[in-house]
């Protein structure tokens, strides 16, 4: 806030943060963050198709991901966005083993996301303490 704001006049504060999908965007700080935890896999991973899942739709496949991570691993300044964690590959791996580690990936990716903005939410929690409006402020 500017200052400038009449202190007894409401307000209103709309933010948006980067959404938790691609291309995945977080601090750096955020670049080793669950880096050594396995996350535990739904057993609907390994479901490769309707047969299985029953779904009606293909949907977003790990491995179109993994596609994409390959490509941009293999030449990074022609790919439209840029990734953490280049080369990716599943070269050599069977579709189970390529799926989970397409998952992993995923799946912290998402996280370090969701941290950031975890971070920049206390944030602004913490100003509205510090300001002694927080509770009087209400946050959606």
């Amino acid at each position: 806030m500017d200052g400038k704001r009449d202190p007894k006049k409401p307000f209103m504060l709309m933010t948006n943060f980067k959404a938790t999908h691609e291309p995945f965007d977080f601090p750096e700080r955020y670049n080793t963050l669950y880096k050594d935890v396995e996350i535990p896999e739904p057993a609907s991973l390994f479901d490769f198709g309707p047969e299985t899942t029953g779904r009606s739709f293909i949907g977003q496949k790990l491995e179109k991901l993994s596609l994409r991570w390959e490509t941009a691993s293999a030449d990074p300044q022609a790919w439209w966005c840029d990734y953490p964690e280049l080369p990716f590959s599943t070269q050599g791996l069977d579709a189970i083993a390529a799926r989970k580690k397409a998952y992993q990936k995923l799946v912290k990716y998402f996280m370090r996301s969701g941290a950031a903005i975890d971070d920049n939410i206390g944030k602004l929690l913490d100003y509205l303490e510090a300001s002694g409006i927080a509770e009087n402020t209400v946050v959606i």
